[in-house]
């Protein structure tokens, strides 16, 4: 099993700027098509000025960019982005997602995000290379800050 950890990041969108290929999907001109049928658990408390928010997800295998769960809430390493990470051919990979929440920030007067994390952890698993089988873990969380509207 080899671990790979990917580093966490934090991202800053200036005001009028796409945030297309940063939040939290990258690619898509949409923040979220998240449906309730992948969404384990959520909560809403209230503190202070701001609701802080939390989506834990249903765990998912082979998600795909823009859709399912983990594909339409944030970016997801499908068989592609895999062959990216390794300079190996793969020929065929299972990617197992797990451990996925969303937390975001809220400002109860403008209803405007303010923050948001976004995290999952993958196990790819038996994914075929030109050496052989090889399985690896990732866990990935990106921090957005400094909202502005």
């Amino acid at each position: 099993m080899v671990k790979l950890i990917s580093k966490n990041e934090t991202t800053t969108v200036k005001k009028g700027s796409s945030s297309n290929d940063t939040y939290p999907a990258a690619g898509f001109n949409w923040a979220s098509k998240l449906t309730a049928q992948y969404v384990q658990s959520a909560t809403c408390k209230k503190s202070g000025s701001t609701y802080q928010i939390k989506i834990v997800l249903k765990d998912e295998t082979n998600p795909q960019r823009g859709k399912g769960g983990y594909g339409t809430c944030m970016s997801v390493i499908d068989k592609a982005g895999a062959q990216e990470m390794v300079p190996l051919t793969i020929t065929s990979i299972t990617m197992k997602y797990h451990n996925g929440y969303i937390t975001a920030t809220v400002d109860i007067n403008t209803g405007r995000i303010t923050a948001a994390e976004l995290s999952a952890s993958c196990k790819m698993e038996n994914m075929e290379t030109s050496i052989g089988t090889i399985n690896a873990d990732i866990q990935s969380t990106e921090t957005f800050t400094n909202f502005q509207w």
